[in-house]
């Protein structure tokens, strides 16, 4: 339970301080912005502290990292993932401009 919050805590704090940057009111260095990106980090070390020393069931099992095809796998979805997401909004972008 206390892994999904750091985990949850952690992805929203970073893509919160994301979102609110995309606006060009905040810059880099906005208090709110450093707070949140700080947020961030404090929850995603929190989350591996959690996982790999107190929970006895862990959301990920971090011994997953250390072998090579759970971890090529990993990387290949970040990056299936990524490419998808950019088309989407690249093709957006295009039919709206045609």
């Amino acid at each position: 339970m206390l892994g999904s919050v750091t985990l949850v805590g952690a992805v929203g704090f970073l893509l919160l301080g994301f979102s609110l940057k995309t606006t060009e009111e905040l810059a880099w260095f906005h208090p709110l912005i450093v707070s949140l990106f700080g947020s961030s980090i404090i929850s995603g070390s929190g989350f591996i502290y959690v996982e790999k020393y107190w929970a006895p069931y862990p959301v990920m099992p971090l011994r997953l990292m250390t072998q090579r095809t759970p971890l090529a796998v990993s990387v290949s979805n970040f990056l299936t993932s990524m490419t998808a997401f950019s088309m989407v909004s690249v093709n957006s972008i295009l039919y709206l401009s045609v």
